[in-house]
């Protein structure tokens, strides 16, 4: 049988890159918090750790084969926890955001009498902001035909917009005293090097049955009534 770089011949003289491999596999299986990196590390673990066991079954000596072994093991456990780890973060996140949208939405669905900071906060800009008279008319179209206001949950959100100009459409129920409509809030964002991302609203709706939608912002229409 020729000899060959995975099969050496009787008497050959073994020159592998076993060891460049092993350490390149270990210097990438090292590489914190990129689930990426280790998989690709533990693969050349692998192929180095099976280059060296060749080596060593053809007369050879042992030429990184205990560093490809830990190149495996790191960069595989690595894969692991950093892909659970970003999916912990992602998760974290995405709890922070919809906080930050339930807490917005709150501020136009029941607004307290001493915030002074809602339209700057809540709304997306002076010219989007609905006159105060139609603002209130909402909020006591919502307590009269729902009741007061327990909790608004998130169901469900789809990324909207472009990425210049990115938007969040959200679908909402309300859990009100007599009854939990659902609606949905579209929302514009605005990220801000080092800040967290600014959730603004642009129209709010709530489902109302054959009494009809009460809709807040975005168009025209008026807010309904109780």
């Amino acid at each position: 049988m020729p000899a060959s770089a995975d099969n050496p011949g009787p008497g050959t003289e073994v020159r592998s890159r076993t060891p460049a491999l092993a350490i390149t596999a270990l210097v990438l299986a090292l590489v914190p918090c990129c689930p990426l990196t280790g998989l690709v590390g533990a693969m050349l673990g692998f192929t180095a750790y099976r280059r060296a066991v060749r080596e060593e079954a053809a007369g050879g000596q042992d030429r990184g084969r205990r560093l490809a072994l830990a190149a495996m093991v790191i960069g595989g456990m690595g894969a692991v926890i950093s892909t659970l780890t970003w999916n912990h973060l992602l998760l974290v996140t995405d709890e922070a955001q919809e906080s930050m949208m339930t807490h917005q939405i709150r501020r136009i669905v029941a607004p307290e009498p001493d915030d002074d900071t809602a339209l700057a906060e809540v709304w997306e800009d002076d010219a989007a902001t609905p006159p105060e008279a139609e603002r209130d008319a909402f909020a006591d179209a919502v307590a009269a035909r729902f009741g007061a206001l327990d909790r608004i949950t998130i169901v469900s959100t789809a990324r909207t917009g472009s990425f210049f100009d990115p938007a969040i459409e959200a679908a909402c129920v309300f859990h009100c005293e007599r009854a939990s409509p659902t609606g949905a809030v579209r929302f514009r964002v605005h990220a801000r090097l080092g800040e967290p991302l600014d959730f603004r609203i642009v129209k709010l709706t709530i489902d109302g049955g054959e009494r009809g939608d009460l809709i807040l912002g975005g168009t025209p229409q008026a807010a309904g009534t109780p």
